[in-house]
């Protein structure tokens, strides 16, 4: 019979952090389909809008949109459960927190909803903390790994490599018009 190895305090804390954020997150993503099903509210001129109904406006007038960002959380939820992908989860979770907590600031989105976003970043940054020495280690490994680009070129391959930048921004300003019309 294998024995268990007795959880320490900080893992008891990394599994509820973990949870809470997991739970809020796919709360949050998964109320996207209904929070935004009704439409923008496009019968009011932008400019009689408050700041907060042109973002809910701006969310509405997409489903499709507003379903990505409540996959995403939902996703990033997931990542948080198993400790394998937690640190992805972390990553993930902050990238769509820190947009929410910028758009509640810069749109006046009821404080209640910029404190609870705040609350999850603070969370998925306990958890980053608890984990620095894995990060510090992967940083490390990918610092030990890394090469500079053109490592070891010559004179005419970074020339070669240089001209073939300048045409793909040729190529781009012709492509895209091109593609527009």
């Amino acid at each position: 019979m294998a024995t268990r190895t007795p959880l320490s305090w900080i893992a008891i804390i990394d599994l509820a952090l973990r949870w809470h954020v997991c739970i809020s997150l796919s709360v949050y993503g998964g109320a996207k389909w209904v929070q935004f099903a009704y439409g923008a509210d496009i019968d009011t001129p932008a400019k009689d809008l408050s700041d907060m109904e042109l973002m809910w406006a701006f969310y509405g007038r997409s489903q499709e949109y507003a379903s990505i960002i409540g996959v995403l959380e939902i996703a990033a939820g997931i990542l948080l459960l198993f400790q394998r992908t937690k640190l992805l989860g972390v990553l993930l979770g902050t990238t769509i927190l820190v947009n929410v907590i910028l758009q509640d600031v810069f749109y006046n989105v009821l404080s209640g909803a910029l404190l609870a976003a705040l609350f999850y970043q603070v969370e998925l940054l306990a958890i980053a903390w608890m984990d620095r020495q894995r990060i510090r280690s992967a940083l490390r490994e990918l610092a030990r790994r890394a090469t500079p680009v053109g490592n070891g070129w010559s004179w005419w391959q970074a020339a070669l490599a240089l001209c073939a930048v300048v045409l793909l921004f040729f190529l781009e300003k012709w492509l895209v018009p091109a593609l527009l019309w």
